[in-house]
């Protein structure tokens, strides 16, 4: 399990990078969409780079060791991109009760999922319910909130 911990707090502690930025980012030439498909999936690349270093020292250390679980590694990705929008929404204070309640979550799935195929359904189908709404969460608080635009221009005629 200190893997995917480690990955979910990898692909969550560069995201804290570009919180400053957001306001830049609203005034670029990307659509709404592109923006928050953009933030989405900054994560889940961090997620994959970090996943594909452990695979190689694993490899390199270890040889013939089972891999992770697919559907665990899924569940990872969609608590980091879930943290991310919550971070995107709520800012930085949002952070320890992602890890906590990423890290609860492993428990229970550790415990009863892993053993049967009823579990991996149902562990992929909560994966992909939780990055459709990270990605919502996104879209949402960048449409409607007002802290990521710019002020309008004003003109003084004088």
């Amino acid at each position: 399990m200190f893997v995917h911990y480690s990955l979910v707090i990898c692909a969550l502690v560069p995201s804290l990078r570009y919180l400053q930025g957001l306001r830049q980012m609203r005034a670029l030439p990307i659509s709404l969409d592109g923006l928050a498909f953009t933030l989405f999936v900054l994560p889940l690349v961090n997620f994959s780079v970090c996943l594909g270093l452990i695979l190689l020292a694993q490899a390199i250390t270890a040889p013939g060791t089972p891999n992770p679980i697919p559907a665990a590694l899924l569940f990872s990705g969609a608590i980091a991109s879930f943290g991310n929008s919550l971070v995107v929404r709520f800012g930085p204070k949002s952070l320890p009760l992602t890890f906590g309640i990423g890290i609860m979550a492993f428990f229970p799935f550790q415990m009863t999922f892993f053993t049967s195929f009823a579990g991996y359904c149902a562990m992929s189908a909560l994966s992909g319910v939780l990055m459709i709404a990270s990605f919502m969460i996104l879209r949402v608080s960048l449409q409607s909130s007002k802290i990521y635009r710019l002020p309008a221009a004003s003109f003084s005629v004088g």
